[in-house]
């Protein structure tokens, strides 16, 4: 049945005015000295500018299209058929949530974890690998804790793995955590590159340490725990520069080795291409 709140949201879309939102860039994690401020303030001039002209043509190409929706009793209903439909009958979707905890505590992640279980019991695979970004698991201790034996995300982390353990044959591979990128930087590099500056300083304004430190400390606790058939791959010696002392994530060129969204490009994955490969290997 189509509630009223549904009906009220589909009739405002289709008459009311959007506007885009602007995106801002604040970089995190900045380094000291003029070349930050000036590669700050050229990526906030072109970030500003890009975001104006996108303003600019989104309003535009938005108001054609509701120009032709609000006088248009069928693509209305076409629309209100199709906004029922996917409450109504969602698809199975696990973007977002880590196989080993429930993300930000939500319904649907807990759902995917009882999915990812079920998936397991009718595999029975002999290796298994997870792939995840770190969302919830890199969040600290809460208050009054401090040991992974009271930690409550880490021990709902333990008790999926042995699930999933009971599943598999021989091993569970488990990619470590790594520092995110700053998605108004991935287009940025190539041009910074190309003007000369200086390659460290990128380094220290583009990498967003949040988390994944304590990421990285419940996923060895797991490990300890697990013993032999957990086993982390870790991509910081791929990544981390022992000279600068810093995390890199693009090449001599300024080609990224990340997108926008935080996943591995495909130059990204063929800088990584070996560490699967030796695993491979002794399988």
């Amino acid at each position: 049945m189509v509630t009223l709140e549904l009906i009220r949201m589909v009739v405002y879309l289709l008459s009311t005015p959007i506007t885009p939102q602007e995106v801002r860039y604040r970089p995190l994690n900045n380094g000291d000295g003029e070349k930050d401020v000036e590669c700050q303030e050229k990526l906030l001039e072109e970030t500003e500018e890009e975001a104006e002209n996108e303003k600019e043509e989104g309003i535009e190409e938005v108001t054609k299209m509701l120009g032709h929706w609000k006088y248009s009793n069928a693509a209305s209903y076409a629309l209100l058929v199709f906004v029922v439909y996917i409450v109504s009958f969602p698809l199975p979707l696990s973007a977002g949530c880590e196989p080993l905890y429930p993300s930000t505590d939500i319904d649907r992640c807990r759902n995917e974890m009882k999915s990812f279980d079920e998936h397991l019991k009718s595999e029975k695979p002999d290796y298994a690998f997870i792939f995840t970004r770190y969302i919830s698991i890199g969040q600290p201790f809460p208050k009054n804790v401090t040991s992974f034996d009271k930690d409550p995300t880490y021990q709902i982390m333990k008790n999926q793995t042995f699930k999933y353990l009971s599943n598999i044959k021989y091993k569970l591979f488990i990619l470590d955590a790594i520092p995110r990128t700053i998605a108004a930087a991935i287009n940025k590099f190539g041009a910074f590159m190309k003007n000369g500056t200086d390659p460290v300083v990128l380094d220290k304004m583009f990498v967003d340490f949040t988390e994944y430190e304590m990421a990285r400390k419940r996923h060895a606790q797991l490990a300890k725990d697990c013993g032999e058939r957990c086993v982390l791959v870790d991509y910081v010696p791929e990544f981390y520069n022992n000279a600068t002392k810093t995390f890199r994530y693009f090449d001599e060129k300024g080609f990224s080795y990340h997108t926008a969204i935080s996943h591995m490009s495909p130059h990204g994955l063929e800088h990584v291409r070996h560490v699967w490969t030796d695993i491979c290997k002794k399988l």
